[in-house]
């Protein structure tokens, strides 16, 4: 998977009722921007004690993903999984979790919890309208399912990317 065009912007950790959040598109960013109280960004991550992120079960988030990608993209369902099977077409919106942890450990080596959605504070009742039924790609998904399994403890960053890796070997 090719992601060099999918992180080209700054990596963002919020502020949020006085806890560091690490917002992954389809995992309550939205509202983590409508409620933000700061933002850090890049290196200036570094030096936060500990960064929460909330893990969406891989499922859910792509059926939301693409049926948001495609109402923005003005294409249907099956146009967007098609071009993801045959053109590698990548976006933030689907890419797995595990990737978007990938981002934040090039500007942050210290502690992260995971959680699951449902910790999620703020509301979180923007979904996506007129969904639509989304076929599956096969493999979509084993990364965070892992993530899944690991939530409601805290980890070394690295730690989280190297259990991940170690499951999938």
């Amino acid at each position: 998977m090719n992601l060099s065009n999918v992180f080209t912007d700054k990596c963002e950790v919020i502020l949020y009722k006085g806890e560091w959040i690490y917002p992954i598109f389809k995992c309550g960013w939205a509202g983590f921007q409508l409620a933000k109280e700061e933002s850090r960004y890049n290196e200036d991550i570094s030096e936060l004690e500990n960064i929460k992120i909330f893990i969406r079960d891989p499922i859910q988030r792509w059926h939301g993903a693409i049926n948001k990608y495609a109402q923005l993209n003005n294409m249907d369902n099956e146009q967007v999984v098609a071009q993801i099977e045959t053109d590698g077409l990548v976006d933030k919106h689907w890419v797995p979790q595990y990737y978007w942890i990938m981002h934040l450990s090039k500007f942050y080596e210290g502690d992260v919890i995971l959680l699951p959605m449902n910790a999620i504070t703020h509301n979180r009742n923007n979904e996506t309208v007129n969904k639509k039924p989304t076929r599956k790609l096969k493999d979509y998904g084993k990364e965070d399912k892992i993530l899944l399994t690991m939530c409601n403890q805290s980890y070394k960053i690295g730690e989280v990317l190297n259990k991940v890796r170690n499951v999938l070997s």
